[in-house]
């Protein structure tokens, strides 16, 4: 024999090496194609979440809002019992034997000044209550132009009240729209 002799250690062949290149690199693109998929699950879950939230607590503040409505006070109401902006009273106490009631209060939609939109090309704005013609608080954020109302049936109320919402990367929008009825209460 010529040379010192063969041990049983090998290496890796040049072909085993590429292959498991391969396999791994599969494999991370796979990782990473699950983590892209997980995140736009992730932020369409928490889109939702807040979309729902915020559009439960719009409709709460309308409703604690009418409820107190004096019949008898309701404007704004076409022959169909339709109003976009529905003016009215609520109670307020008793003086004596006198029921109180606030001063005018009318719910409207107002677009936003920046001229925000939503998904659809429609103008974005915000329900407000105003009080002697001047805004006292907003009551619904993000809601398309056309997507407030209330019709009256009688001494209920029903409200109809739609909210957008998009993610920040704008890839992901939300719509919720519902419509809750309010008994008056006096």
């Amino acid at each position: 024999m010529i040379g010192p002799p063969r041990t049983a250690a090998r290496g890796f062949t040049l072909i085993e090496l590429a292959l498991a290149m391969a396999v791994a690199a599969t494999a991370f693109s796979a990782l990473v194609a699950l983590f892209g998929v997980t995140r736009r699950l992730s932020d369409e879950s928490r889109l939702a979440t807040r979309t729902e939230s915020e559009h439960r607590a719009n409709l709460v503040a309308v409703a604690a809002l009418l409820r107190d409505a004096d019949p008898a006070s309701l404007t704004g109401f076409d022959e169909s019992g339709v109003a976009s902006r529905p003016g009215f009273q609520r109670f307020d106490g008793l003086v004596g034997a006198d029921v109180t009631r606030t001063a005018a209060l009318e719910l409207a939609w107002e677009p936003y000044p920046d001229g925000g939109r939503d998904d659809r090309g429609v103008r974005l704005g915000q329900v407000v209550l105003r009080r002697d013609g001047s805004v006292e608080r907003v009551l619904a954020r993000r809601v398309p132009e056309g997507g407030f109302g209330v019709t009256r049936s009688g001494r209920t109320l029903a409200v109809r009240v739609e909210t957008f919402h998009a993610s920040r990367e704008a890839h992901l929008t939300g719509r919720t729209v519902d419509t809750f009825e309010v008994c008056l209460r006096n």
